[in-house]
């Protein structure tokens, strides 16, 4: 079944909104993988710690895949504090660090893991610019990139997270690593 979820056709997509970030691998790499996920997401998580770790070391590493994170934020306010956090830290370069600690500390959907007090210790930890990270995060002015990602995820027909898309294959969901993979040596063989 699981194989079947990456090979499914799928309607027309639109593209992407262009270059929105953050990216991780060579910018030259023959494969893109979109990733849509929201930080509440236990699914998303679990990508994160486990399947995404092998796919960084065995494609991103060597240069075959330049992955891009976007924002699916769908489960609740605390969703949308938390990508507006990643947002602000990737102001500060962090974006990366970032996202591990809040796919490492998620708390249930909408229990207080994310609020903004817990966040702002966060960027702490990752002796962020503290002071800088909560005015970007009061601020808000991330909130438009965050919903324009959820909206866009939703046109491709995202229905949940974790979902992506490598090259025009869509996976849903956290799926075996060997779906990822037979994806991307499929787009390789492309190349």
């Amino acid at each position: 079944l699981s194989v079947w979820s990456a090979r499914r056709p799928t309607p027309p997509a639109p593209p992407p909104v262009a270059e929105s970030g953050p990216w991780k691998g060579s910018a030259s790499a023959p494969v893109t993988v979109v990733e849509y996920a929201d930080f509440q997401c236990a699914h998303c998580g679990e990508f994160s710690r486990e399947t995404f770790r092998d796919l960084e070391r065995a494609y991103i590493a060597t240069g075959k895949v330049r992955w891009n994170f976007r924002h699916s934020a769908i489960l609740g306010p605390e969703s949308q504090w938390a990508a507006l956090a990643s947002e602000c830290a990737a102001e500060q370069g962090r974006f990366w660090a970032y996202h591990d600690v809040l796919m490492n500390r998620q708390a249930g959907v909408n229990r207080g893991g994310f609020h903004p007090d817990r966040l702002a210790r966060f960027a702490e930890e990752l002796r962020l610019d503290v002071p800088r990270f909560r005015q970007c995060f009061e601020s808000g002015r991330y909130l438009t990139k965050v919903r324009e990602e959820t909206e866009e995820a939703q046109r491709r027909g995202v229905r949940g997270t974790p979902s992506f898309f490598v090259g025009d294959t869509f996976i849903e969901g956290n799926q075996p690593v060997a779906v990822f993979r037979q994806a991307i040596e499929d787009r390789l063989k492309e190349r």
